[in-house]
């Protein structure tokens, strides 16, 4: 079980590093992969760790400015990053709490209709951008759309099955991945780093 979960925790990283070659191909700049790779998994490490804040965007625009990206690139990653990563969580946690796995349909409906509103919003809308303070975010086509979801799914129950191991897969693998829905809200709200306490 031990090993199983070290290898899902190597999944979720490579997974998570995804995030940011999305961010490549969305941005069109010319760093290499294996660039954008590494100043992710440093990013998730800091993220997991000291918080979104922290990880997820002060450790970005660190890096990525050392890199030579400007600010505005910079943004628009980690903008896409931040989407891409709830995405995923609004697709699963709307699919589990509907399911009356976690007591929670009526908000799963809400999550399910975000996310179908995003992906309708991605194939049908005639404006696709907006500037905020100079960056200018461009709403991304369907078929990434669904990319960006399945990405992210993908993390999140990674991160659930890693859990879900180190429990002795004693308990129902979905409730396991509710929990950790909901406990991961409670700790981006309570701000203590990783997370202590909370998920347990």
């Amino acid at each position: 079980a031990l090993f199983s979960a070290i290898a899902l925790v190597i999944v979720s990283y490579l997974i998570y590093g995804c995030y940011d070659l999305l961010g490549r191909a969305y941005c069109g700049h010319k760093l290499a992969k294996r660039q954008v790779m590494l100043v992710s998994f440093i990013c998730y490490a800091f993220n997991l760790t000291l918080s979104t804040w922290v990880g997820g965007i002060g450790m970005r625009y660190r890096l990525y400015s050392r890199l030579g990206l400007n600010g505005s690139t910079i943004t628009r990653i980690f903008s896409l990053s931040i989407t891409t990563n709830w995405l995923g969580y609004i697709l699963l946690g709307g699919v589990i709490f509907t399911a009356d796995l976690v007591t929670l349909r009526i908000i799963g409906g809400v999550m399910l209709i975000l996310t179908l509103c995003y992906l309708f919003g991605c194939a049908f809308a005639k404006r696709r951008h907006l500037t905020i303070k100079g960056p200018r975010l461009v709403l991304p086509s369907w078929r990434f759309a669904l990319l960006q979801m399945g990405l992210s799914a993908a993390n999140w129950m990674a991160m659930g099955a890693i859990i879900w191991l180190l429990l002795g897969s004693e308990i129902n693998y979905f409730l396991v991945l509710g929990v950790l829905l909901v406990s991961s809200i409670a700790g981006v709200i309570i701000h203590i780093p990783a997370g202590i306490g909370v998920l347990e």
